[in-house]
């Protein structure tokens, strides 16, 4: 059966912590990590607390972000075989160009109205949602919502959880 996915973008995707960290990193002279963060609200575990955040701002920071493994390769056989894939990410404006540029570079077979962003997730309807945060997928209007595991994640039992893209497949792919 022909399923409905949903995808967050940062974290589940592509790898947003390492790359904003370095950059926070190099600018603070701190040395945080992203195995550090054992909580969404990252300015908790920085040196400088809400400076952090004039990094997320840039649009640039999106472009060069890496995928996580097999996740380019995972979300083309799922589409491959015939499941429905939207990608679902929180975005301010400024952020929003670097975000599709991004996707149209690594995965320009997704289709733009296939991609929504919006900071609340609960309006898109799926068979499953994949996210790192918890507050979307408590809030999520899908049957399944599903945690990408991240260190920020790892304490909740709430959701079924998958640590990589393989598991992701393996799940869609269950009777």
């Amino acid at each position: 059966m022909k399923k409905l996915l949903v995808f967050d973008m940062d974290n589940v995707i592509c790898d947003l912590q390492t790359v904003w960290l370095r950059f926070y990193n190099m600018k603070y002279g701190d040395n945080a990590v992203k195995e550090q963060i054992l909580e969404y609200d990252i300015h908790n575990y920085v040196k400088y607390g809400h400076a952090i955040y004039e990094f997320i701002n840039n649009p640039e920071i999106f472009r060069i972000l890496s995928p996580l493994p097999h996740a380019v390769e995972g979300l083309r056989y799922l589409m491959n075989q015939g499941h429905k894939i939207r990608i679902c990410s929180a975005a301010a404006d400024c952020q929003i160009e670097g975000k599709l540029d991004w996707l149209q570079f690594h995965l320009p077979e997704i289709r733009q109205e296939d991609i929504i962003f919006t900071f609340d997730k609960s309006i898109v309807e799926g068979d499953f949602l994949f996210d790192d945060a918890l507050h979307n997928l408590y809030s999520s209007s899908c049957v399944t919502p599903v945690v990408f595991d991240q260190p920020w994640n790892r304490n909740n039992k709430d959701f079924v959880r998958v640590y990589n893209w393989l598991d992701i497949i393996r799940l869609v792919e269950s009777p």
